[in-house]
């Protein structure tokens, strides 16, 4: 009967200290603290079109996150030239669920700039993905259009209209 309850009592304490091992090791929820939060993401659209980002703003301990950010991102479509975009945007974003791993959407707006061709335009970039501790997966939808009525710009074909830009866009993102 002693071994039992010894083992029994071992067991407990095991687990025990693997759930405070997994709290210490970011294993609880980290989008429902009260609290300053930053997110570094990195996205990758058509082939060729890669965007780096980071976002800072308040989590509210409920799973709502409000905040702004900056991004870097080029286009590197065509062989003989690189498009710059720097998008800056207001963002939203609610996660369901008081968990380590939790479904969010997110929603980000505001305007970009196109230093190589465009100008300036509307950004605008809802998605869903989900929260794994600190890093996070996102499927999205990515929409540039420019502010000028006719905008084009040169290109190695001429001169090219873009009356606006729409990519299915993947991501990874990690919150400190």
């Amino acid at each position: 009967m002693k071994r039992i309850f010894a083992c029994i009592l071992a067991a407990g304490m095991f687990l025990a200290a693997g759930n405070f091992a997994s709290a210490q090791d970011g294993r609880e929820s980290w989008s429902y603290r009260r609290d300053y939060r930053a997110d570094v993401e990195f996205a990758w659209m058509n082939p060729g079109q890669f965007v780096l980002s980071t976002s800072h703003g308040y989590s509210f301990g409920n799973g709502l996150y409000v905040g702004g950010g900056i991004g870097l991102g080029f286009d590197t479509v065509y062989a003989d030239k690189t498009s710059v975009i720097i998008p800056v945007f207001a963002e939203v974003k609610y996660s369901f669920l008081d968990k380590f791993d939790s479904p969010f959407v997110s929603v980000r707006l505001g305007e970009y700039a196109d230093c190589t061709n465009y100008g300036l335009g509307f950004y605008f970039n809802p998605a869903v993905g989900v929260d794994l501790g600190r890093f996070n997966l996102k499927l999205g939808y990515e929409l540039q259009k420019p502010f000028a009525a006719a905008s084009g710009a040169k290109t190695p074909r001429g001169w090219e209209d873009r009356p606006y830009s729409s990519h299915v866009k993947v991501s990874v993102g990690f919150a400190f």
